[in-house]
């Protein structure tokens, strides 16, 4: 399912009191390891802050911190809107452009796949350049792929190359939580607007409850859209990007880089290529070789090829990063470092993997084998949405419930060993 970031005690934290806000805006001289113990590094992520800019952000009045949250909120629900609605346009989209029943996921591969290998990248050039500027000009590149792609309706391949482009525009805009150095800008404008900490935790909760609203929402907009064409649903997109682009142009003040700049490292050092073509060229094998398998065979030269060069990529990327100093790193070695950071890496890839394949395989088999109409299948598969949005809502405000489960469960694990035990003892003495 798509996952609605609400800042609360989540995986990452347990165990540990710092809040996503400390991951993003803490003081770089601090490199918290995983015993508690804080060490001076002079190499820590480029996440000094210009005091100067932030100031200019935090001293907004409130009705133009609440309006530029808004459209922050809007620019999430968008990027996530443009994975769950094409899901229900996809059979349609398929039969409009010639796509095969196997390449119909391509329709949204092609942005997931693009959105995902350029949001490390997106996030340092949030760090490295004005990130206002970024917000802006990647929300007006989106409305105009997006209105671009609601006109392409015989090239398939014109209509997929637009939606990668989408994916790389939408990287730029909006998530990436876990690394700091990886915080693209309407977060990293959030972090800045809000510097109190207990404000911070709140109004990044927003951002993420709207990426839930855009799964759920996404939905029912596409179907709506089906009614009449699903370029129309493009074309909302569009207008949109355009608004949010224009409502941001007009009150967001005008700010250099909200990081300080570093005399001794020049900014292209920093950009940090090696590592950037490393995990692009990782992820998009991999990510291809999982299209290609089931279309092409998993025999086939295009799934093993992309398969087998996935992996020394991807290991050569986490190497290079953990021997390279940590300001330049875009994936910086002191990620692990924060307390079950990989454990909940790992646990997000389950329900990520089951929404990524299941809305669009129910709403394709539904469209074309049992002739659903769009909006009849939006509310079929809005229930994986309202549960979602449902569960991130609830766990902020009951969070004690969350508590009780992990304790419950340890009293239970360790009350089935005593019990265990107690009976191979009795077993080894009636023999």
């Amino acid at each position: 399912m798509a996952s609605v970031d609400l800042v609360g005690p989540s995986a990452l934290e347990v165990g540990s009191r710092h809040t996503p806000s400390d991951i993003v805006t803490g003081p770089c001289e601090k490199d918290v390891s995983l015993t508690g113990e804080a060490s001076t590094m002079d190499e820590n992520p480029p996440q000094l802050q210009d005091t100067s800019n932030e100031h200019t952000l935090s001293s907004l009045s409130t009705f133009r911190k609440t309006v530029l949250l808004l459209t922050f909120a809007l620019a999430n629900f968008i990027d996530v809107c443009n994975v769950s609605g094409v899901a229900i346009a996809a059979a349609q989209i398929s039969k409009d452009i010639g796509l095969e029943t196997s390449q119909v996921v391509w329709t949204i591969t092609s942005y997931s796949l693009c959105f995902s290998a350029f949001l490390l990248f997106s996030g340092r050039l949030s760090d490295l350049f004005p990130v206002g500027i970024i917000f802006e000009s990647s929300l007006f590149v989106l409305s105009i792929l997006s209105l671009a792609t609601s006109f392409m309706t015989s090239n398939k391949y014109a209509l997929l190359i637009f939606r990668g482009l989408g994916g790389i525009a939408g990287s730029m805009v909006t998530f990436g939580r876990l690394a700091p150095p990886a915080v693209p800008s309407s977060y990293h404008l959030t972090v800045h607007m809000y510097p109190d900490l207990t404000q911070q935790a709140a109004k990044l909760a927003i951002l993420g409850l709207a990426g839930g609203l855009g799964n759920v929402f996404g939905l029912v907009l596409a179907g709506l859209c089906m009614e009449a064409s699903y370029h129309w649903f493009f074309r909302i997109i569009a207008i949109l990007c355009i608004l949010s682009t224009a409502i941001t142009i007009i009150i967001l003040p005008r700010t250099g880089s909200l990081s300080a700049s570093d005399g001794e490292i020049p900014s292209w050092k920093r950009m940090d290529a090696p590592g950037v073509v490393l995990i692009m060229g990782s992820l998009i094998c991999f990510m291809l070789s999982l299209t290609q398998g089931p279309i092409d065979g998993w025999q086939s030269a295009r799934s093993i090829v992309p398969f087998v060069l996935s992996w020394p990529l991807g290991i050569g990327f986490f190497v290079w990063e953990a021997n390279i100093p940590p300001r330049i790193a875009i994936l910086p070695s002191t990620v692990w470092s924060i307390t079950n950071s990989v454990i909940a890496s790992l646990v997000v890839l389950v329900p990520m993997g089951f929404w990524g394949t299941s809305q669009l395989l129910f709403a394709t088999y539904w469209q074309t084998t049992f002739n659903w109409a769009p909006l009849h299948v939006a509310v079929a598969v809005l229930p994986q949405g309202l549960m979602t949005l449902a569960v991130g809502v609830f766990k902020p405000i009951h969070p004690s419930y969350h508590r009780k489960a992990q304790i419950q469960y340890t009293y239970w694990r360790n009350t089935c060993r005593r019990r265990r035990g107690l009976t191979n003892q009795i077993r080894r003495r009636t023999r």
